[in-house]
């Protein structure tokens, strides 16, 4: 296996499965890698992971509804550690749990604003240990800087930023124009709920 480690974005829709592994084997190179499977895909059949050495993380989106793991596959994920990322009560939390595997929440998109010059977004992430961090991101087509002052920035969270911080004190953190979107968000609203409930957004790292 090659040294060092991949981020993998896998677009696809659907059943993820045997028949995409010859690109995305192709993608990994022999590196351990970080998984990300975005909205659209539906079922996970567990065929896909032989494109890949060591799993490092896999990020499961929403849509997914069913994940077919063998036993076999499970073992594998537990003597690599794998991290499994998603929101709360989703397919992958319920799979982490049963299996005992690192649990991550999920990136959570909690502002988005477009005008005329920029189209701005902003994320609540969680790294690959769990840190948390706000992401803003303004996207300016043929222009060097938007109303917000184009680019990207980063924000710091701590770790009990759950406890510590409200909706609106996040919203009040971020650009000015999604501030309204920010304290309207209902995904950013349930997580704060189910973090407190749950004294945290991760388990087993």
């Amino acid at each position: 296996m090659s040294s060092g480690f991949k981020d993998i974005i896998v677009y696809e829709k659907g059943i993820l499965g045997t028949k995409d592994n010859s690109y995305y084997r192709t993608q990994a190179d022999g590196k351990m890698v970080y998984l990300k499977i975005c909205q659209g895909v539906t079922q996970i059949e567990e065929g896909f992971f032989d494109a890949f050495g060591i799993i490092l993380e896999i990020a499961i989106p929403d849509t997914v509804s069913k994940l077919n793991f063998s036993e076999e596959l499970s073992k594998r994920l537990k003597e690599q550690n794998t991290v499994i990322k998603g929101s709360f009560d989703s397919c992958a939390d319920k799979y982490a749990k049963a299996q005992n595997l690192p649990f991550i929440h999920s990136d959570i998109q909690i502002g988005y604003s477009e005008g005329s010059h920029s189209r701005d977004i902003i994320t609540l992430c969680f790294g690959h240990y769990g840190s948390p961090y706000i992401y803003q991101n303004s996207v300016s087509p043929g222009i060097s800087a938007s109303s917000t002052g184009g680019g990207e920035s980063r924000i710091e969270l701590k770790s009990d930023f759950y406890l510590r911080n409200s909706q609106k004190d996040i919203a009040d953190m971020c650009w000015g124009c999604c501030h309204k979107a920010i304290l309207e968000n209902n995904k950013l609203k349930t997580f704060l709920q189910k973090a407190k409930a749950r004294n945290g957004y991760t388990r087993n790292l």
